[in-house]
C-alpha cells in the first residue's frame, strides 16, 4: 500500500526534523573532541618515536650496555 501524499510529506518532515535535531544535539561532543585530541597526540608520539627510535637505541642503550659490561668486568677482577 502506497502512503498518501499527506502521509509522505509528514514522513519527510518528521525525518527532516529528526535530522536537524541530531545536528543540533551537542551531547557527547566534548567527549568526541577529547577523543580526537588524544588520537592526534598518540599519532604524534608514535611518529616521533619512530623517527628517533634508532638514535635512542644506538646512543643511550649502547652507553648503558657498555656501562653494564664494564661493571661486570670490574667485579670479576
Amino acid at each position: 500500500m502506497k502512503p498518501k501524499k499527506g502521509q509522505r510529506q509528514s514522513q519527510v518532515t518528521s525525518a527532516t526534523s529528526r535530522f536537524r535535531g541530531f545536528l543540533r544535539d551537542e551531547r557527547g561532543a566534548v567527549a568526541m573532541e577529547y577523543g580526537v585530541i588524544v588520537l592526534l597526540m598518540g599519532i604524534a608520539i608514535v611518529a616521533t618515536l619512530m623517527s628517533i627510535g634508532d638514535t635512542l637505541r644506538d646512543s643511550y642503550y649502547g652507553e648503558i650496555n657498555t656501562a653494564l659490561e664494564s661493571a661486570g668486568t670490574a667485579d670479576a677482577d
